[in-house]
């Protein structure tokens, strides 16, 4: 809703009491609101029923009025001021307006000194002139203007102009509220709300001003009593009594009321968000005269919300509200023009956008000069004039200016560093409702500057900046869990804020959301993305991350190998990067085949370890460990690999492993060095390591060490990617007596399965399907027994069937009595048939296998899926057929086969064989996805779809966004429909059309 300031004073002639009919735009106006139209037609939004409020062009013929004027006709000066002023039939011309109510008051025209103190008192064309402004409304006053006199009593109230003086102030108002005079009504309406009546705000009271207003004929008191039902002063928030005020105002071609009704849809709060009727409604506005209107449609274009950000568009709008004298329309302009399109402007352009806005009394200007001041930007920099500014900018009550003097006493610009004063101003700002300057407070909290170290109420004051929007506040918590800094570490939290920072517009993330796809940090490593987000944080400056670029450039990761670039940004980062002088080395090192050169390499790995470089030290250590030449110093390497273990640099620890384990096995405890070095460097994932303690502890344990390390050992190594041994540790763990890990084994079999090893493969879809020990994911055991004809071909067709039917034929199945192992090769066989994996699909053959031993299906899960699938295959299965099907699935659901939950959720979905029941499906999608998380996916789409209700905790967006990360394309093919709709060619939309592109496109 818009302010007092905004709906009272930046009004046009309509709520004056002397309008002369109704104004339309001039000419140009015309020619942009039509192509504002265009571009909603373009977006897909279509025109509202806002065309019937729209004003009709009067017919004034205006080289008449103009000679009248010129001849002296004071009524023609000033119907002919007030045309320029308004834009009325013609151009807005105030330079114009100015020149013919002035020669109108010359001669005593009592609406014409009205109108010229307005021009005075808002800067249009002049400098602001309060002083003036209020000399004219006393003039106009002493003349028997009502309208006049409110305004001096407007003024002395808030001492603009006058000597303050509340007291006279509100004594004229009410003088002239006595007589029900509308506009003295409207502002002691404003005045109760403000709490100057009473020295509390008295909502009751306000609302009681503004009915009398309406009554009396007020144009502008509808709108304002809207504004305390919406704001929720008046108790619960009842919108269609708000919406209903405002359309009534509407009728008095109230501008305020159409921003009013704008601000509303665009909020989107107690009614559907609707961007285009907010724009047609803020149009609307505009063609009435509110230059506020046309700076929230140039805010809407550079911030994007009506589709990709367009600064052409944004300066036209700004550029027009300027023309009607509109100072944060200049201040606006100026902060577009300095951070948003620089390349098109010049600091002198930007310092003189500031300085009028300024002149106007706009606070956006008195901030933006007063940080160029701080910046040095087209100016000298200079902290005292920045803190004049800002100060200046308190006194109209700018709230981020009071951030602004906290970071001045903060950072310690131009005065001494007092943590206490920048706390006050940035506890004033909060106070004042600006809810980013929490972030700033929470910096003091996180650091202990002026406070007590508190990261748990840093942490609280960061969500409530972020909350309203604050792009610093989402970084530093991105950096919080980054780093585990006060509190758990998160990566996928961080990944989840420095995202939430970029799309707000910061660039300070960019870096960080290069290592988190670089590093699959929280997600799934994704070397595309990576090189987008390292490439833009060069492009911004950010030139920590060429070391990482280069990675990916000599390896050929997310893109083609390019080891002359890699190069290139080794050499660039290696004047302050250490790491990138070792790598530059190291390349030039490879390129030597035949070690012409060692002896200057090794040189220039000692000059990179002299700077710091912890890689160089691990490299001259494994030089001095296994040269066979001069170079080999065991002593110094030992010494080398002690310092870097010490230090925590892990690479290490493998190369002190194999110093016990290979170099020195004659020192004493040398076995026992060797696994408490082998055993940190496996835990961290060192294939060679945990091979090397396999071999250990199968060969040579150390004494007194548990027998059951070479099992854990083994897993490990399996774990770590030695696929046979996987198989191997899988199967021990499952014949096992003591210890039965079901996931660790899922884990283990699925490392090997993933590499091909037709058993692991084999034993691993048997148990899906079975759902007895790992979770009943029928469809995942099928598509891996796929997978392995696939991959082993027709060579292996027949040992596949052999394993899966135990070599037995049909017929011998048929005549079994049920044996529980030849029951799980009948069904295993009944898949097989059904699905035509290794043999040709015969799927009565199939449901005549399943159904051949009643005793021993009814009690099978997977059976009684096989089943259902079987009949609901069918094109015209019977009633009787598909009840005992939905039975079957029922049974095995309520039993926890995850399979037949995910069924019954699909049929309750579709509405196919049962009724359509929307609640149903979401409860068995949930209960299945507490044990195969990826089918979230399908409950957060019923959710975005408004077809269930969320659950507590439940957001549909988080889940859809944690699945795409992991590179789920259904989880991104969603994502990208729902952000197709809300925010089309936005943030979220580009990023995820993105990533599909990438995700689905050939590999790299």
């Amino acid at each position: 809703m818009i302010s007092r300031v905004l709906s009272a004073f930046l009004l046009t002639s309509v709520c004056m009491g002397f309008a002369q009919g109704v104004c339309a735009a001039p000419y140009a106006e015309q020619e942009r609101v039509a192509g504002l139209r265009e571009v909603l037609e373009q977006r897909g939004y279509k025109r509202s029923v806002l065309e019937e409020h729209r004003s009709k062009v009067e017919s004034i013929d205006f080289d008449e009025l103009r000679l009248r004027a010129e001849q002296g006709d004071v009524n023609a000066q000033y119907q002919l001021g007030e045309s320029f002023w308004l834009g009325d039939g013609i151009a807005l011309d105030y330079e114009q307006a100015h020149y013919w109510l002035t020669k109108a008051v010359e001669q005593q025209h009592v609406d014409a000194k009205v109108l010229l103190a307005i021009i005075y008192e808002r800067g249009h064309f002049v400098v602001p002139d309060p002083e003036r402004a209020a000399e004219l409304y006393f003039e106009a006053a002493q003349l028997g203007d009502d309208w006049a006199q409110a305004q001096l009593g407007r003024l002395y109230v808030d001492g603009e102009g006058v000597r303050k003086d509340v007291a006279y102030g509100l004594k004229i108002l009410k003088q002239l509220a006595s007589l029900e005079y509308y506009v003295a009504l409207d502002f002691l309406g404003d005045f109760a709300k403000e709490g100057i009546l009473d020295g509390s705000p008295d909502y009751e009271k306000s609302a009681e001003y503004y009915e009398r207003g309406r009554e009396a004929g007020s144009d502008v008191a509808a709108s304002r009593l809207a504004e305390l039902i919406y704001d929720g002063h008046l108790g619960e928030v009842d919108i269609e009594r708000v919406l209903s005020l405002l359309e009534e105002e509407l009728g008095h071609s109230s501008p305020g009321a159409a921003s009013d009704l704008a601000d509303i849809y665009l909020e989107g709060h107690d009614v559907p968000k609707d961007v285009a009727k907010a724009v047609e409604y803020f149009e609307l506005a505009a063609e009435w005269g509110s230059s506020y209107s046309l700076v929230r449609i140039g805010e809407l274009y550079e911030e994007g919300t009506l589709g990709e950000p367009d600064y052409g568009k944004a300066e036209e709008y700004y550029q027009l509200a300027r023309k009607r004298g509109n100072g944060t329309a200049s201040g606006y302009l100026a902060y577009l023009k300095r951070y948003l399109t620089p390349e098109d402007s010049t600091p002198e352009e930007v310092i003189a956008l500031y300085e009028e806005s300024v002149l106007r009394g706009a606070r956006s200007g008195m901030v933006g000069l007063g940080d160029c001041f701080r910046d040095g930007y087209g100016v000298e920099t200079d902290h005292a004039k920045a803190r004049e500014y800002y100060l200046q900018a308190v006194e109209v009550g700018s709230s981020l200016a009071l951030v602004r003097l906290g970071n001045v006493y903060d950072e310690g610009l131009g005065v001494e560093k007092d943590y206490l004063k920048a706390r006050q101003y940035y506890e004033d700002a909060i106070a004042e409702g600006y809810t980013n300057a929490n972030a700033d407070l929470a910096f003091l909290y996180q650091q202990g500057l002026g406070v007590e170290k508190d990261d748990q109420k840093a942490i609280e004051l960061y969500e409530v900046a972020r909350e309203g929007g604050s792009t610093f506040a989402a970084y530093r918590l991105g950096l919080i869990s980054y780093y585990g800094d006060g509190a758990e570490q998160d990566y996928s939290r961080s990944l989840k804020m420095f995202h939430e920072a970029t799309r707000g517009g910061s660039k300070s993330s960019y870096d960080y959301l290069g290592y988190h796809y670089h590093y699959a940090l929280g997600v799934r490593a994704d070397y595309i993305e990576a090189r987008y987000w390292y490439d833009a944080a060069l492009a911004a400056g950010i030139d920590d991350v060429k070391i990482d670029l280069a990675f990916l450039e000599e390896d050929g990761l997310g893109g083609p190998r390019n080891k002359a670039r890699a190069k290139r940004l080794y050499k660039e980062s290696s004047e302050i990067n250490s790491e990138a002088r070792f790598h530059l080395v190291r390349m030039e090192d490879e390129a030597d085949i035949l070690d012409l050169k060692q002896d200057e390499h090794v040189a220039a790995y000692k000059a990179a370890m002299e700077k710091g470089s912890q890689a160089a030290k691990l490299e001259l250590a494994s030089i001095y460990l296994f040269s066979s030449d001069k170079h080999k110093d065991v002593e110094a390497a030992k010494q080398l690999l002690q310092e870097l273990a010490d230090e925590g640099y892990s690479d290490a620890y493998v190369y002190m492993g194999a110093y016990y384990d290979e170099v020195s096995p004659e020192q004493d405890n040398a076995v026992e060095h060797a696994v408490k070095w082998f055993s940190k460097a496996a835990g961290l994932g060192s294939h060679y390591a945990a091979k090397r303690l396999v071999w250990i502890y199968e060969n040579n344990p150390p004494d007194g060490e548990r027998p059951d390390k070479l099992a854990h050992w083994r897993q490990v190594q399996g774990l770590n990617g030695d696929a046979v041994v996987a198989l191997e540790a899988a199967q021990d763990l499952e014949y096992s007596q003591i210890d039965q890990d079901l996931k660790l084994q899922e884990r283990l079999y699925t490392v090997a399965a993933n590499a091909g090893l037709l058993q692991a493969q084999l034993d691993l879809a048997r148990k899906y399907i079975y759902g007895s020990e790992f979770p009943g994911n029928y469809e995942r055991g099928v598509e891996i027994l796929r997978e392995a004809v696939g991959l082993h071909g027709p060579a292996q067709a027949y040992e596949i069937t052999h394993r899966l039917s135990g070599g037995m034929t049909v017929d011998e199945m048929l005549k079994t009595d049920g044996i529980s192992r030849d029951w799980d090769r009948k069904h295993l066989t009944a898949v097989n048939l059904f699905y035509g994996l290794t043999v040709p699909k015969n799927v009565e053959l199939a449901e005549k296998l399943v159904r051949s031993d009643p005793d021993r299906w009814v009690y099978s899960p997977e059976a009684r899926y096989t089943l259902a699938n079987i009949v609901f295959s069918k094109q015209t299965p019977a009633q009787a057929e598909v009840e005992e099907a939905l039975q079957a699935l029922e049974i095995s659901a309520n039993s926890g086969y995850i399979s037949a939950q995910r069924k019954l959720a699909e049929l309750y979905e579709e509405g196919r064989h049962v009724e359509q029941n929307y609640r149903k499906a979401g409860m068995w999608y949930r209960i299945a996805s507490s044990k195969i998380p990826s089918l979230k996916i399908h409950v957060a789409r019923l959710i975005l779809n408004g077809k269930v209700e969320a659950n507590y905790g439940e957001d549909a967006l988080d889940i859809l966004t944690s699945a795409a990360e992991q590179q789920d394309l259904l989880a991104i093919e969603l994502l990208i429909e729902y952000w197709a709709d809300k925010e089309p060619d936005g943030y979220e939309h580009k990023r995820w059309t993105r990533r599909y592109k990438a995700l689905s496109g050939p590999s790299s």
